[in-house]
């Protein structure tokens, strides 16, 4: 007998929702394996924590990117604001300074 794609998915979903979480660790090498058997993310075999885990979600390459876009922001801003900062220090310099 052979099965289909879907026949084969059906049957994998179901094991999924019955047993849950599909991760065994980096530390087991013996059978029989211990699963995580938490709730598995729909139509994932992986808990929310361990398909974090498993497919680097939120990874440091995008981490790094987002970081380095911030990091970008906040010096245009603080260069805006040396910028105000100078141009009211000339502004006071320029009050200060006595017609003769």
């Amino acid at each position: 007998m052979v099965l289909t794609d879907t026949q084969v998915d059906a049957i994998w979903q179901k094991t999924i929702a019955k047993e849950g979480c599909q991760y065994i660790g980096p530390d087991q090498t013996n059978w029989p394996y211990t699963i995580c058997g938490k709730k598995a993310k729909p139509t994932k075999c992986y808990c929310e924590d361990h398909y974090s885990m498993m497919y680097k979600t939120g990874s440091a390459t995008s981490g790094k990117r987002k970081q380095k876009a911030l990091e970008a922001e906040l010096k245009e801003l603080e260069a805006g604001l040396e910028l105000q900062n100078l141009i009211a220090e000339q502004e006071a310099d320029k009050e200060e300074v006595p017609y003769v």
